[in-house]
């Protein structure tokens, strides 16, 4: 798994726009606390969701420490 950093909402939801016109299964998490508004996606892993995703940064690298991947 790997946690990728997304600008906002809308960018998110541009993403999730992208993923139904690719069939690609996902998850899309809202956040009560703050008007259900959408915090995070989860994607499909396969070649199209990770061509789709490849220029955003990875997460933990931004925040300065790395989680390994297994």
């Amino acid at each position: 798994m790997v946690s990728l950093g997304a600008k906002n909402e809308t960018h998110l939801k541009d993403l999730i726009t992208k993923a139904e016109e690719r069939d690609i299964k996902m998850s899309v998490f809202y956040e009560p606390d703050i008007g259900n508004e959408i915090t995070s996606i989860t994607l499909e892993p396969c070649e199209t969701s990770r061509k789709m995703t490849s220029s955003l940064p990875k997460l933990m690298k931004e925040l300065g420490w790395e989680v390994p991947v297994s």
